[in-house]
């Protein structure tokens, strides 16, 4: 429902991504620049700041996670647009542009990004509400949160709704989320922070991609400056502690659960169990730091920094000191990266001394943002590219088993490796989740992701004792692969890496049907249709039991179909084999299958059950049912019925509803604000500073 991504409606899957991506580049980096003119500090604070946040490496990495970065580019929006409640004059016209902005953000993707959003929003708001004892704008910034909600319904009650069904809905179990792939490693903070100038890609050096965190020497000392400016205020002292406190449970946050931090909020904060990444929160440190270090370059504008200034930069420089000698960044950095800590801290420290001469002061201040962007640029440049760049779109990467997995009915499963960093292997690959880009149907589900539901994953029971939520289905299934229990699953295609062992993978499968230099393409003998009439049944109270029943008793089931309690049971004596019927596939969401049977039957089609799933035979409207606790089914009288599949959920015409209702709302506050300001404006005393 993100209203950006209809700009690029009209382009390829990888290029539009692409533009989004670009355009949230910039979107992020000026109105961080406008954040800081807001704020009412000097040039070249915003530029710093922008700097900072743009090439941060927290920043800088999810621009490869497209649906993480476009939540994240409207973070500096958000603080302006709460800012701006606190501190306005005119708050109502505040708050519409606070809610708009919030609700923009949420639309945008990532359900964690907007979250530690959440988090970093609600300190800025009370670190000004403490500092302005504006308190009687909470009415302002309730509405405007409730306003945001009610504008983004419609997908706030999908999410709600698939997160019910979600194999994560318990909870994320505490051991995975202090994985050195998931969270920052403790003795490689400085590492993380700090960035490397050697011939070293960033996630190696930071020990993980995701914890990849780079701001550098020079913006981290401004930070501990810019700090100690803060709270030299005491207007601004509990914008400094409020900050400072968000930027040190962020960091501790992003080492996981090996801290105290991490599983107390994890057992009381509701919602902070699902997420599986902890070294995101190296966003919220990022963007606190870009603040931080603005409020100092604006510092050293004004007056060239007092003495409390320079002993906060001689202390940051003293920690990158301290940090080279006694060894702690856990991580054999080499000289030439010592080195540059050295000289990155020292610049910082020459540069706010030699700017208290007012007339060194323009220069100094130049020379300190070069030397911000400078390490920024050495860093990545240095530091070896993120992922290596192809020459060719993804369109181009196609192969000829590729082209003929196209639109083909049945499911698709991928036994090829991860070969991250060779474009030209993923895409026809199939991993990780290039299929959709290629109209290619996977049984897989997106390993850990809120969509794979309990029901699917209890796939997994057919042929193992316990389930691993946070790995796809193919590492789980069983091989060799049974034709007669994947033809069940509408499984139909296996494509396997030429280098693997075929015949240990689909001994009795149909191949080759195709192949190439790479990948070979191998077809299940037992597949039927993606839509198949059973004429016996037997009675399973859930998925789980289903699948439990399938693998002790899979032989005799052969030709009977699992249903849940409730349905009328079927028998027969003769002619039980369970055949093929038409489907076509309207578009996702509507399902036409045409039958033609003398007896009665239960219908089930290649497409996973869900209670959204409405249906009609005939025209008239009948229960949708899970057969074999998965697949969407139906029982069917005998005699030739059309049969629709409609998906259509309960939150659907609700979320409609509330969300027109609350873009009416936002449109009438912004129309009527004007009205209601001149009438209130003279009971409305705020510190405006």
């Amino acid at each position: 429902m993100y209203p950006l991504r209809f700009l690029v409606a009209g382009f390829p899957a990888d290029r539009a991504m692409n533009l989004l991506v670009a355009g949230h580049v910039i979107l992020l980096v000026m109105t961080m620049r406008y954040l800081i003119r807001r704020l009412g500090l000097m040039s070249p604070a915003g530029f710093v700041a922008a700097a900072v946040v743009g090439a941060g490496g927290s920043t800088l990495v999810k621009t490869l996670q497209f649906e993480q970065f476009l939540v994240l580019a409207w973070a500096p929006l958000l603080l302006a647009a709460a800012h701006a409640v606190v501190t306005s004059p005119r708050p109502w016209r505040a708050a519409a542009g606070l809610a708009a902005v919030a609700a923009t953000a949420t639309l945008a993707g990532h359900p964690q990004i907007t979250y530690l959003l959440g988090c970093l929003v609600a300190a800025w708001l009370l670190g000004w509400l403490l500092a302005t004892r504006a308190w009687h704008r909470l009415g302002p910034l309730a509405a405007a949160g409730g306003l945001a909600a009610l504008v983004c319904s419609l997908q706030l009650l999908a999410t709600l709704d698939a997160t019910a069904v979600s194999a994560i809905a318990d909870h994320r179990r505490l051991s995975d989320l202090m994985l050195p792939e998931r969270a920052v490693i403790p003795n490689r903070l400085w590492s993380v922070l700090f960035g490397s100038v050697r011939d070293l890609s960033p996630d190696a050096f930071a020990g993980g991609f995701e914890s990849v965190g780079f701001v550098g020497v020079a913006a981290s000392v401004l930070a501990v400056a810019g700090a100690a400016r803060l709270w030299r205020d005491r207007e601004r002292r509990m914008i400094a502690l409020t900050l400072s406190i968000t930027a040190v449970v962020a960091t501790f946050l992003a080492l996981g659960s090996r801290t105290i931090v991490y599983r107390a909020a994890w057992h009381l904060v509701p919602g902070f169990d699902l997420p599986r990444v902890p070294a995101r929160w190296l966003d919220v440190t990022t963007i606190v730091i870009a603040l931080f270090a603005a409020y100092a370059v604006d510092g050293i504008r004004r007056g060239g920094g007092g003495r409390a200034e320079l002993r906060a930069v001689a202390a940051g420089a003293a920690i990158v000191v301290t940090t080279v000698v006694l060894g702690l960044a856990g991580v054999e950095f080499g000289r030439r990266t010592a080195f540059w800590w050295l000289v990155a801290g020292g610049a910082v420290l020459g540069c706010s001394v030699a700017a208290r001469r007012a007339d060194r002061r323009g220069l100094a201040l130049a020379a300190l943002a070069g030397v911000v962007v400078l390490e920024l640029v050495v860093g990545w440049s240095r530091g070896g590219p993120l992922r290596p760049s192809f020459p060719d779109s993804i369109e181009g990467l196609a192969a000829p088993t590729t082209d003929y997995l196209r639109d083909q009915p049945g499911f698709t499963v991928a036994y090829t490796d991860d070969a991250y960093g060779d474009a030209g292997y993923l895409v026809p690959g199939l991993r990780p989740n290039t299929n959709v880009l290629n109209d290619i149907r996977s049984l897989d589900g997106y390993d850990g992701g809120v969509q794979v539901t309990k029901r699917w994953l209890s796939i997994i029971l057919r042929g193992r004792d316990a389930i691993e939520f946070e790995l796809p289905l193919r590492n789980q299934l069983v091989t060799p692969l049974d034709p007669d229990a994947m033809a069940r699953l509408n499984l139909r295609w296996v494509l396997i890496d030429l280098t693997r062992d075929a015949l240990a993978h689909v001994p009795l499968w149909n191949g080759t049907i195709v192949t190439d230099d790479r990948f070979a393409v191998w077809e299940n003998p037992a597949w039927r249709s993606e839509a198949t009439l059973w004429f016996a049944t037997a009675t399973e109270p859930d998925a789980v039991g289903a699948a439990q029943r399938l693998r002790r008793d899979g032989a005799a089931l052969r030709e009977t179909a699992l249903v849940e309690p409730g349905v009328t049971p079927l028998s027969c004596s003769t002619a039980c084999s369970p055949v093929a019927a038409d489907l076509v596939r309207v578009n996702p969401r509507e399902l036409r299958v045409r039958t033609d049977s003398d007896v009665a039957s239960v219908l089930s089609v290649g497409s996973q059950y869900d209670d959204g799933w409405q249906l009609t035979i005939d025209g008239e409207a009948a229960d949708a049912i899970p057969v074999d606790g998965v697949l969407l089914g139906a029982v069917v009288p005998p005699g030739s019925h059309d049969i629709r599949f409609v998906y259509r959920p309960w939150w659907l015409t609700l979320g409609v509803v509330l969300s027109g209702f609350g873009l009416i709302t936002l449109a009438g506050l912004l129309r009527y604000e004007a009205r209601y300001a001149r009438a209130h404006a003279a009971g409305d005393p705020v510190h405006h500073g």
